[in-house]
């Protein structure tokens, strides 16, 4: 049986191959409220570095309106403060926009069990997308690459391999730094821990899932709206949530009123929110989305 330091080690030696042989990547850092999602967790700050031909190409970067007061410790951590946040886009607006920046690129972070695993694949299911693309973990190479170090956080790497960092917790700042570490990698160490070639194919068919195209991800064909209710609950005096539910045969999924922007609930697949919408439109015999925001039947 293979201890927990050999699998590690056969992880990174992975990625380090498909960081030798791979030639687009998105290097990605988020900014959050807390440490988990399944615990109110919210994305406050998106960004992304695209690497083409080992030259970066294009960023972005987005604020993102969490729906809710951010603790002072995040605001100090960060220096993104509340009224920075206002009137921001909510994620539900930023992470289309986000996958379709990324395509089919091999995705890059420093700690990615966070950053991806944790956050952006659990929000981008809520906003219909199944992201299943290859992952490349700075960090873990980092951990290969300096077997001696204690310490692995993107700061104590950009400080072994001489990056300047300038914003240290602002999301493209270090979405920026992790792209020159990555960089720095593939120029300098990852081709002494390249594999013999015969290893190779084998152990990269780990990474060979099907990437979702974020322009055309369908609806299966089996879906069939089944019923389409309004629901609403008074938070505060100034603040209601609006939303339509809509019963699909594969699961619910629903629209918020004040943002106009859909939702999955619990469906297990991806979803072409425009198709949905569309059809939707048809079963209630509505001719446009302002009609469908004063939608209020609730049988």
């Amino acid at each position: 049986m293979k201890t927990a330091k050999a699998k590690m080690d056969n992880k990174a030696l992975i990625m380090n191959d498909l960081l030798l042989k791979s030639d687009r990547f998105v290097v990605i850092d988020i900014e959050v409220t807390s440490l988990s999602p399944n615990k109110g967790g919210r994305i406050i700050e998106v960004a992304g570095v695209k690497i083409e031909g080992g030259r970066i190409t294009e960023t972005f970067s987005q604020l993102v309106n969490p729906e809710q007061k951010i603790y002072q410790k995040t605001i100090q951590l960060t220096g993104i403060t509340n009224e920075m946040l206002e009137g921001k886009p909510v994620y539900g607006q930023v992470l289309p926009q986000f996958y379709r920046f990324i395509g089919d690129a091999v995705v890059v972070s420093h700690n990615a069990m966070f950053d991806w695993d944790r956050f952006l694949i659990y929000f981008f299911k809520k906003v219909g997308i199944i992201a299943r693309n290859p992952v490349i973990d700075t960090m873990v190479l980092s951990k290969l690459y300096y077997p001696y170090r204690k310490k692995f956080g993107l700061a104590e790497m950009c400080a072994e391999t001489g990056i300047q960092m300038n914003r240290h917790h602002r999301a493209l700042d270090d979405a920026m730094s992790a792209a020159m570490l990555l960089l720095y990698f593939k120029e300098n160490l990852a081709p002494q821990f390249a594999q013999a070639e015969e290893t190779i194919p084998e152990q990269l068919e780990l990474f060979a899932v099907e990437t979702p195209s974020p322009t055309s991800v369908s609806i299966p064909k089996v879906l069939k709206i089944k019923r389409v209710s309004y629901w609403e609950k008074q938070i505060t005096k100034k603040k209601k949530m609006e939303r339509i539910y809509v019963t699909t045969s594969i699961g619910t999924v629903y629209f918020d009123v004040p943002t106009r922007t859909w939702y999955n609930k619990d469906v297990n697949d991806a979803i072409d929110f425009d198709a949905l919408q569309q059809a939707v439109l048809t079963y209630l015999k509505l001719d446009s989305i302002e009609e469908l925001c004063q939608f209020r039947n609730t049988k």
